[in-house]
């Protein structure tokens, strides 16, 4: 998990979502204004990864990846870049539909085959506090529903205050636990399975943030 936007508003959908391949892809406006294009991960991006990896500020690599010194590695780009969309999702944002656009922020959520599955969420620099994290997530938190999963859990550092401030104010239960150290434990209820709260707010379509 990483540093993601604090801003209170949703980014907004700006088309029809459902193109027949991918009936997760749809453009979205940030609260911002400007326009992003969701879509799967698919393995051929594992470049653009790599590439999103550099363009990371320290911080924001501290916080995905619960370390200071990251290295941004071919080969691990191409392991990332490697999911089935099944048991690992990965949803990936990017500006444009043009034929080499740069990813700006990665959801994922990694299952076993299990009730539960690992989150984890990372958003370029250049779009943080813009509602880019919150759509992530609320994408992520459907296609939990639609798995049947329980829980998303994650790895948070304990001062790592927009991620644990976007997961508190997902609407949904969550648990946090800290065994000692800098890396809180968190574990967010999927809807359905959870019992006093609203589901997470998804976007809609053409309706303006504000």
């Amino acid at each position: 998990m990483t540093d993601l936007p604090t801003s209170p508003y949703l980014a907004t959908s700006d088309d029809a979502v459902g193109v027949a391949a991918y009936p997760i892809t749809g453009r979205f406006r940030l609260a911002d204004g400007r326009l992003v294009w969701m879509r799967p991960l698919q393995p051929e991006d594992a470049p653009r990864l790599m590439d999103l990896c550099k363009r990371l500020s320290p911080s924001s690599l501290r916080r995905r990846f619960l370390r200071s010194v990251v290295r941004c590695d071919p080969l691990e780009a191409q392991r990332l870049a490697a999911v089935d969309q099944v048991q690992r999702v990965a949803l990936v944002a990017v500006p444009d539909r043009a034929d080499d656009p740069p990813i700006v922020a990665v959801g994922r959520l990694h299952g076993d085959g299990s009730e539960q599955a690992e989150l984890a969420l990372l958003v370029d620099d250049a779009y943080q506090h813009v509602g880019l994290g919150r759509l992530l997530l609320s994408r992520l938190v459907r296609e939990a529903v639609q798995r049947h999963l329980r829980v998303l859990e994650g790895h948070v550092l304990y001062d790592n205050a927009p991620m644990l401030r976007l997961l508190r104010t997902s609407g949904q239960p969550l648990e946090v636990h800290w065994d000692g150290g800098d890396v809180l434990s968190v574990q967010l209820a999927v809807p359905g399975y959870a019992t006093a709260a609203e589901p997470l707010p998804v976007p809609t379509k053409n309706k303006e943030a504000t």
